[in-house]
């Protein structure tokens, strides 16, 4: 009865205890839950040390020393459920030691369900580690299609530094009888390559395809490789109305300045023993 009296006799008293009983335990599940988009709580659990959302996967992670510390950093690459009549979609995720998410971005599209690999190493030549997220479009493991997602340290934080879409793509192919192979000449700066087919290959060829001069396709990326603060992309190209036709791999050379992303050389290599690339100087 005691209770009830006081608060009756003092309601703002009552209405002050009850909000901090919700917001301490609002403060205790705070970690768990999360505002969304749509304005409503998103609810988080904790997989293999890291807090991720509720029905999430991780695809893929990496533990590296980042942000000068000597604490190990956690990289992921999160799956997100999937939303019906929408898009994939998921993050690339930093973790801190204590399995806190410090950072995130956005990823969409279906390769994110399969992703390949992820670099950490200095690309940008300011002794700092970067982050390369490699995922494969079509699943296959080969010369597919392949995703980068690059993010560069600056001043304690990870911007997204994507690679520019500009390739020297623009090549002309033309067959020799006499020798039986290909002169690949690229348009834009004149440099010239012999391509040595094997005899299978060349026997499945289209001979219409061979008596006259052909452009070159080039594929999006199908792999990736890091070294010596240079980020490395791999195409398959080939010519004529098949992917089979296939005559090299182009493979380019890139590195960070002024933050964005330089083609510093190309060539065209092999692309199994089956082939001889040869540049004609």
């Amino acid at each position: 009865m005691k209770k009830k009296k006081i608060l009756k006799r003092y309601p703002i008293l009552a209405v002050g205890l009850i909000a901090i009983v919700v917001a301490l335990i609002m403060f205790v599940a705070s970690p768990f839950l999360s505002v969304n988009s749509n304005n409503s709580l998103e609810k988080f659990h904790v997989v293999d040390g890291l807090t991720i959302e509720e029905g999430a996967q991780i695809k893929i992670r990496k533990n590296a020393d980042l942000f000068g510390s000597m604490k190990e950093a956690t990289i992921a690459l999160i799956n997100l459920p999937l939303i019906p009549e929408q898009d994939y979609a998921g993050y690339v995720g930093i973790w801190d030691s204590n399995g806190k998410l410090v950072q995130k971005f956005v990823v969409k599209g279906y390769h994110i369900m399969n992703p390949v690999q992820i670099h950490v190493q200095d690309i940008t030549g300011d002794g700092n580690s970067d982050i390369v997220v490699e995922t494969d479009e079509h699943v296959n493991g080969g010369l597919g299609v392949h995703a980068l997602h690059v993010y560069v340290e600056n001043k304690g934080q990870y911007t997204e530094a994507p690679l520019s879409e500009e390739i020297n793509s623009d090549y002309t192919v033309t067959f020799r009888s006499s020798s039986k192979d290909f002169i690949v000449i690229s348009t834009q700066d004149n440099r010239r390559w012999t391509v040595q087919l094997g005899a299978e290959q060349l026997k499945h060829l289209n001979s219409n395809v061979l008596n006259q001069s052909n452009p070159v396709n080039v594929d999006p990326i199908s792999s990736i490789d890091v070294h010596n603060n240079t980020l490395t992309t791999k195409r398959l190209i080939w010519f004529g109305d098949l992917q089979l036709n296939s005559l090299a791999v182009l493979e380019s050379n890139y590195y960070f300045e002024e933050n964005k992303w330089e083609m510093q050389s190309y060539s065209l290599e092999n692309i199994d023993k089956s082939t001889i690339v040869t540049e004609i100087f």
